[in-house]
């Protein structure tokens, strides 16, 4: 992307309950557009606006089964390994643990990004860190995946024949087993 081979990861923060196409597409369009070298996934451990989340683990084990077929695409579980999960803590962190050749910024929607000022330091986000929007080119929502599969419709194309499984053998947004 540059000529210092200085590559540029692009985060996306989020609950991903579940993951979908609308999320990759944010993703796909972030490196098609030479934005970032490599997108990483950031789901929240907790997040603070929402109730009832589906475990941590498991929506790691759907993020993990949506992007492995994904060059330069993947996520990270450091919102289990950092006591904060406020996201400029957890920004701090993702920081720190960069590799010398990589530099960082934040990929979102205009939705998010509108909600940046509410966070714990939110005004402090927009100054320290270069933020990308982008369009979700594919309106669709984790909660319209939920309601679907709670009146038992196929989810598909918005979500991988992995990520349904995974739902059926949790017993998530309850599917009929």
């Amino acid at each position: 992307m540059n000529d210092l081979n200085i590559k540029k990861v692009g985060y996306v923060f989020g609950s991903f309950d579940p993951i979908h196409i609308g999320h990759i597409s944010i993703a796909m369009q972030a490196l098609n557009d030479n934005i970032v070298d490599k997108v990483m996934f950031v789901p929240a451990k907790q997040n603070p606006w929402k109730k009832g989340t589906t475990d941590f683990n498991i929506r790691c084990e759907m993020l993990r089964a949506s992007l492995s077929n994904l060059d330069d695409v993947g996520f990270t579980d450091i919102e289990n390994r950092v006591e904060s999960q406020f996201t400029f803590d957890v920004l701090e962190a993702i920081e720190k643990e960069l590799n010398d050749n990589e530099k960082m910024c934040l990929i979102t929607t205009q939705e998010t990004f509108d909600e940046i000022p509410k966070f714990f330091k939110g005004d402090e986000i927009l100054e320290k860190y270069e933020i990308h929007v982008v369009n979700m080119s594919i309106n669709v929502h984790s909660t319209d995946i939920r309601n679907m599969i709670q009146d038992n419709k196929k989810p598909f194309p918005y979500i991988t024949k992995e990520v349904y499984e995974i739902i059926k053998e949790n017993g998530l947004y309850s599917i009929n087993c």
